[in-house]
Order: structure tokens, then sequence, then C-alpha cells
């Protein structure tokens, strides 16, 4: 059984003056137990209002979800102990210790304070625990925000944006840490515009467009569906060799000063053409596709960013 599973959900807006407009649109959207899972969408795609009606604070028209196999929103209440929530930018009283702020949250929910140290440990906050709040780096201040949600040890963990506004080095905390929880069993379910950050920590990934998926499934196999079979070859003379495989019957063509041969399922026919013409090749590898050239493909196929 799915840890989240969503089908044909939508949600429609009233707009003064103007047509109701749909930020969901029969969207789908399935997560299995364990690792990082992305939700990605551009802007205005319906990410946000996803994670708002799976968390019971929107009210989708229509439409079938359930999170740890209890129906949302009806029996919410059943499962919300075990969901842990990271939606934009953390809240905290700036005057106060990390420590303090966790201890009163805890006591909110009725959380036994022991749990404070365990989760700042996890996020790597012990030693600046007893530290203000207000003297944070945005890095830190977002793993406080991931330690409030990992306060009731959560099985589900739901973040909005984590890495938003961090410099490289932030972004590099917060990934590793949500790398980490996701190796010890935790789901975590993560929407992200970072591109680059996602296909580096997620194991699979849902990409939406208009409120509906246009593609779904492991990391691998979504940048594998965009793949055009190209080879890129280093050699001297570029010019000459772009004529030897042309004349041979290749589509190539010249791409930041190598060659680009497309639709080659064998990379050594082409090293022999042209060692038979005198140019041999320094390098050869197969073009590679990230998540950032498969995200904007499959969008622009989907009638463009929202």
């Amino acid at each position: 059984m799915p840890v989240i599973e969503a089908r044909g959900v939508r949600k429609t807006y009233r707009r003064r003056g103007k047509p109701p407009k749909a930020a969901l649109d029969g969207l789908d959207l399935v997560v299995d137990e364990g690792g990082v899972h992305g939700f990605l969408g551009p802007n205005g795609s319906g990410k946000t209002t996803m994670l708002r009606c799976l968390l019971g604070l929107a009210r989708a028209d229509t439409g079938d979800m359930r999170v740890l196999g209890q129906q949302i929103p009806h029996s919410l209440p059943a499962v919300i102990g075990d969901i842990g929530v990271l939606l934009e930018s953390p809240a905290f009283f700036p005057p106060f210790t990390a420590r303090l702020n966790l201890q009163l949250l805890a006591t909110a929910a009725e959380i036994p304070h022991t749990q404070v140290g365990a989760v700042l440990d996890v996020v790597q906050l012990t030693d600046a625990a007893d530290e203000r709040v207000k003297g944070y780096s945005l890095g830190m201040r977002q793993r406080l925000g991931i330690a409030a949600a990992m306060l009731k040890q959560p099985s589900v963990l739901i973040l909005d944006e984590p890495s938003n506004g961090l410099d490289p080095a932030g972004m590099r905390e917060v990934r590793q840490l949500l790398r980490a929880l996701g190796d010890s069993g935790v789901t975590v379910l993560l929407s992200s515009h970072l591109l680059g950050e996602v296909q580096q920590i997620c194991d699979t990934v849902t990409i939406i467009n208009h409120g509906r998926v246009v593609t779904s499934g492991p990391v691998d196999e979504v940048l594998k569906s965009q793949s055009t079979g190209a080879l890129a070859v280093g050699v001297a003379d570029a010019p000459r060799a772009l004529e030897v495989l042309v004349t041979a019957g290749f589509a190539a063509r010249i791409q930041d000063g190598h060659i680009l041969v497309d639709r080659v399922e064998d990379g050594a026919v082409v090293a022999r053409a042209l060692a038979d013409a005198q140019l041999y090749p320094s390098w050869l590898m197969p073009q590679q596709v990230d998540l950032e050239q498969a995200f904007l493909a499959i969008t622009a196929d989907e009638g463009g960013v929202a």
C-alpha cells in the first residue's frame, strides 16, 4: 500500500470577475514507503495546493486522497501524529534558543522533552542548541524547522521548498539531512523548484504542470525517457571530423567545440569512421540529460511553463 495516494484530485478557485481557475485538474500522486520523492512543477502548477489538500488545510472539490491508508481529510486525525510538516519558511521566537523553541512546541503537542535532544542531534544542531535563533543562518533555521517537523517521530515527512533562499553550504546541509532521513526509512515528500538539488537526493519524482501529472517514476527512468541517444565526441579538427561523419551518413553537428552525433547505439562505429580518415577522437561520451533539461522538455510538451 502506498504511503501517500491521491487519485483524480481537483481543486478550483473562484476569481472575482474571471472564470474559475483549476489549481488541480484530476491530479494523481503515488508515493511508496521510504526514500525521498520529489514533487516538481513550475510556479503556479499546483504543488503547494496539493500539499495543503493532503494536510487538510485546503479542501479538494473532487478526488480521493489517502495517507498511511487513511482517507483525507475525514480520517486525518488518525494519522496526523505520524506526519511531520514544513510548509514554506519555519517560524520561531528569535530571542529564544533553539532548544527552548522546540521545548515549547513539544509541550504544546504533549511530546516528552527528551525528544527535543534527539531531533537536535538528527539535524546536527546540538552544539548550537542553546544559541538564540536570531543568530542562526538560513541553513540552520531550515534544519531547525525540519527538527520541529521531526518532533513527533513521524514516518512521513512533507516538506515544501526546504532549500529556498539557502546559500550553497546551507543547501548541502539540508540535502545531506534529507538523504539520511530517506535512507533511515522515513518517507520524505519534497516539493522544490531546485532541480539540481532534487536530482542529487531523490529516488523517485513526480512532475506536474497545470494541475496535472505529466510524468512520474524513478529519477533514472525519467531522465532516460528524455535521452536523445546522442554521442559527444572530442576531436582536434572538429570541422573536418564533421565532414567525414556526415559523408558517412551520420546525423552530426558541432556543439560547444565538439561533435554531437545523434542516435548512436555503438560509439565504436563513430570512432572507426574517424580513424579511417586519420582522425582520432580524444574522448567519446554519451550525451547526458540532467533533471533540469528533462523537466523543461516535459513541461514544454505539456503546453509550456505556467
